[in-house]
């Protein structure tokens, strides 16, 4: 009888651990929207931007979208409308309550979790930021896949400048990468002669950087001063328009590069534009994901949905941290094992490490908020 008890027993632990694997490999549904891709809003100008729904293993359970503002008292300043049929071409108004929220859709109605497209489009009457989360609220009122994000209103719009060289996982020291910087006129005075200033953090550095700039065909050398600082177009400037132009990078060292972007007037040397980025430099393209036999996996490496996934397989009880590109840690937890979601709510744009760390061995994965 006690063999038969302990043999049952075995299997009943066996039965709960698989349920607890299929459960732990549920993938959740995803929200992003393009609203946080806009650089600035103009002040009572009608935007129009995306909400992407993407179901996965929750399909067809009964959700309420939500968008959620993180300062109630801005909901009358915001007029919001939704489309969540692309046949037809209207827009209905989402009001947002005293709490601060809207639903997309009729708030006393569930609908049928899908793969779709939310078309809004939202006004704003005062300048300021705007910050607010896209979340599914299921039947249970519990909410789930929340995604934060932020969005700049001005009564104009001015210019603006970023590059591509800070979103770049594969940054290797010794290789050369090209990288784009995006240039925005906003409403500058069309034809603005300007020209572009690159500034290093720490002005050692500037030895250790090696920049080019595309010209037709060739890359040519943009050198540094003992500043640090590095500037690009002709002596009378460039006119200013939405374009993208091309450099090339070569860095030294593996370490972090911090470094500030700017758009300069020509005419007075003012700053029509400016922004910091952080570019990770590693030793090798590749990173230890190992932990004895068992491969760690982070996904996705491009995040836009609050939330990366961390897979750990057959290691127990393992401490992981997250660090960004400045060595700052943005979360720490003890005892992970298997599957794990973890929230980059609140993380801002650029690149972030996940080290696992188990016994006397650590691996490692990045990712990037978009």
């Amino acid at each position: 009888m006690k063999t038969y008890l302990r043999a049952f027993s075995i299997i009943l632990v066996l039965m709960l651990c698989q349920q607890a694997v299929w459960a732990q490999a549920v993938r959740e549904p995803t929200l992003d929207s393009t609203l946080d891709n806009i650089e600035t809003i103009k002040v009572n100008t009608p935007e129009v931007f995306n909400l992407f729904v993407r179901a996965f293993d929750r399909s067809d359970e009964p959700v309420q979208i939500r968008m959620r503002l993180n300062d109630p008292a801005q909901r009358n300043l915001i007029a919001l409308e939704y489309n969540l049929n692309p046949d037809a071409p209207d827009f209905v108004e989402a009001a947002f309550d005293e709490e601060g929220v809207a639903i997309l859709g009729d708030p006393e109605e569930f609908l049928e979790l899908q793969d779709t497209t939310v078309y809004l489009r939202i006004t704003v009457s005062e300048p300021g930021t705007y910050r607010y989360t896209f979340d599914l609220l299921r039947a249970d009122l519990n909410p789930i896949s929340p995604v934060s994000e932020s969005v700049v209103v001005a009564t104009t719009l001015p210019a603006s400048i970023r590059s591509s060289l800070n979103l770049n996982p594969t940054l290797v020291k010794g290789a050369d990468t090209e990288f784009d910087v995006v240039l925005r006129r906003g409403e500058t005075a069309a034809n603005t002669p300007v020209y572009l200033r690159m500034t290093l953090n720490n002005p050692a550095q500037a030895s250790r950087v090696a920049l080019q700039y595309q010209d037709g065909q060739q890359f040519k050398p943009l050198a540094f001063n003992q500043q640090g600082v590095a500037s690009y177009g002709p002596e009378a400037g460039f006119p200013l328009t939405d374009q993208t132009l091309t450099f090339r990078a070569n860095f030294a060292d593996a370490v972090n590069y911090g470094y500030k972007l700017e758009i300069v007037r020509r005419a007075d040397n003012s700053v029509l534009a400016t922004r910091e980025e952080v570019a990770s430099v590693l030793n090798v393209a590749g990173i230890d994901d190992q932990l004895g036999d068992e491969q760690v996996k982070v996904y996705p490496t491009m995040v836009t949905n609050g939330y990366v996934v961390l897979e750990l397989g057959q290691v127990y009880d393992a401490q992981v941290q997250v660090l960004d590109a400045l060595g700052r840690t943005m979360l720490t937890a003890d005892r992970v094992s298997g599957y794990n979601r973890l929230s980059t709510a609140g993380f801002a744009r650029g690149l972030y490490f996940i080290k696992v760390i188990k016994d006397t061995e650590v691996a490692s994965g990045r990712f990037i908020v978009q």
